[in-house]
């Protein structure tokens, strides 16, 4: 049963990794001004952060502001429940998130009931791995992607893509970030035919990812990470990617 779920489950965020990939990199542009209400809405941008107080900076084009004109620049957010308070917290400025909202009693805030994908600014650019990591250069297939060689260097180039460097080869994914807990982050990667489940650990300067095992559902690979080189993006652009 435990297989089961965790291939339904492997499944299902396949198909949502590759919907978030196209929402962090097909923004469409900025419409007219409009106002909008509704219940609930999904929202994607950049968060800002102004004392203890958290901002988004909605990506262009979309009916953001739930009872507030679509053009502000930034949109204040408060946690509807402790869970979201806790995910909100572990941001920094120039995170993204795709959030489900709704509006407030308070003019000009909107609540989140939900977090449902993350971009991280801080993963952003390369790092470099020697433990053995690699993606295998006869196979895109990340599943099947790991071996025995000295280093490899995985640039992480936007919110929903990444790619493994080696001397003779590189290949690319797709991944996706969901918060977990306090301390990591769920983290999904797949190459359009199959998706490979773990977790990570990050700061500015270290990465660690561990992997989980498609039939026990148990860590069996875990890679140590340096930062190499950070990529240079303007924060307030960063939901844009």
């Amino acid at each position: 049963m435990k297989t089961k779920n965790l291939r339904f489950f492997s499944n299902f965020i396949l198909s949502k990794i590759l919907l978030t990939a196209t929402l962090f990199a097909c923004i469409p542009s900025a419409q007219a001004a409009t106002d909008w209400v509704m219940e609930h809405q999904d929202i994607t941008g950049s968060i800002v952060l102004m004392g203890q107080h958290f901002f988004l900076h909605p990506n262009p084009g979309q009916y953001c502001a739930l009872g507030k004109t679509c053009g502000v620049d930034k949109i204040e957010l408060q946690a509807a429940n402790t869970k979201t308070q806790i995910i909100l917290q572990q941001l920094l400025p120039g995170d993204s998130i795709r959030a489900s909202v709704v509006a407030s009693s308070t003019v000009g805030i909107l609540l989140v009931e939900s977090v449902d994908f993350v971009g991280l600014h801080r993963l952003l650019g390369r790092w470099i791995s020697h433990s053995n990591f690699l993606s295998h250069p006869s196979s895109k297939t990340f599943s099947n992607s790991l071996a025995r060689r000295d280093t490899a260097v995985i640039e992480f180039q936007d919110f929903s893509n990444l790619s493994i460097m080696l001397s003779d080869s590189q290949n690319s994914f797709h991944y996706a970030i969901t918060p977990k807990d306090e301390n990591s982050w769920r983290f999904f990667v797949t190459d359009s035919t199959s998706v490979r489940l773990g977790e990570i650990r990050v700061s500015e300067t270290a990465l660690q990812i561990s992997f989980f095992d498609s039939v026990t559902g148990l860590v069996n690979e875990t890679l140590h990470l340096q930062k190499l080189i950070p990529l240079q993006v303007d924060k307030s652009k960063a939901g844009e990617l």
